[in-house]
């Protein structure tokens, strides 16, 4: 949620950097399917024979084909932001995960957390694992949590808010052009 101050613990920051990664490498391969689905209904013979490497919404090969071109034209106007996405989704994709901090420490959280972690190591060489459960309970309540994601320690953090909700949203309106040209080629927008 946007105004959530309480840090993550560790199966959410699993699951939240997970469904990053997923939804952004996603958002590239549903817009991939909507360039194959027009070449495969309108495309004409040489777009058809093209290298899969060629084919996408913002390559110059569909812009190329008079019976793609109304849809291309129309979807240009998003070249800026499928520019930015790769930016995050490519490392998600290829090299680093996309990564959600589970909370920000001051520096005496930060030695609270060690301590904590140094008497969890105690807890599981004593092999007394409630109180190993416990201490990991207790971790979660320092720090405050921070809505930003990132995949490189050396880059700058992205905001989860607005961002993915509005790269979500240009997809969705990718798609609304797409499915508007699917629908009827000659009234594309």
């Amino acid at each position: 949620m946007p105004d959530r101050t309480v840090s993550l613990t560790i199966e959410q920051t699993d699951e939240v950097c997970r469904d990053l990664s997923l939804i952004y490498i996603n958002i590239l391969g549903v817009l991939d399917n909507y360039a194959w689905v027009m070449v495969h209904q309108f495309g004409n013979e040489e777009t058809k024979k093209a290298r899969p490497a060629s084919i996408g919404l913002f390559k110059s090969t569909l812009a190329e084909d008079c019976n793609l071109k109304p849809a291309i034209d129309a979807v240009s106007s998003f070249r800026g932001w499928e520019s930015d996405i790769k930016d995050r989704r490519d490392p998600a994709a290829h090299r680093m995960p996309l990564y959600v901090p589970p909370a920000a420490y001051t520096p005496e959280e930060i030695a609270e957390v060690d301590r904590l972690d140094n008497l969890r190591v105690e807890a599981l060489l004593a092999e007394n694992f409630q109180k190993v459960s416990d201490l990991r309970s207790d971790r979660t309540h320092i720090g405050n949590f921070v809505s930003v994601f990132l995949h490189d320690p050396g880059e700058k953090a992205i905001e989860i808010y607005p961002t993915l909700p509005e790269d979500i949203g240009q997809m969705v309106k990718i798609g609304r052009i797409v499915h508007a040209f699917l629908r009827d080629p000659t009234k594309a927008r």
